[in-house]
């Protein structure tokens, strides 16, 4: 049976690895739009660029990965857990 807070956690991990994909595709289409204007010749502005996409793109990945580090740590500290209640017995 699985922890309730190990749920949590792989929950809150699933939706950051959401957020973080939907920014990546966020900063691909911002790319891909600025190389279209570039090979169109059309005029370019500063708004064109990334801006805050960077920021968020890593505030994303930071989440992930401190939920996966949790998870990893959750779960080896429920199995101790267990092994010590089994060598009681």
């Amino acid at each position: 049976m699985k922890n309730a807070n190990l749920m949590i956690l792989e929950a809150e991990r699933d939706q950051a690895k959401k957020q973080l994909a939907g920014q990546i595709k966020t900063i691909k289409n911002i790319i891909s739009n600025l190389e279209r204007k570039i090979e169109n010749n059309e005029t370019l502005y500063y708004e064109d660029g990334l801006q805050s996409s960077g920021v968020y793109l890593d505030a994303y990945l930071s989440k992930l990965t401190t939920y996966q580090r949790a998870i990893e740590q959750m779960t080896l500290a429920m199995k101790d857990s267990e092994q010590k209640c089994e060598t009681q017995i």
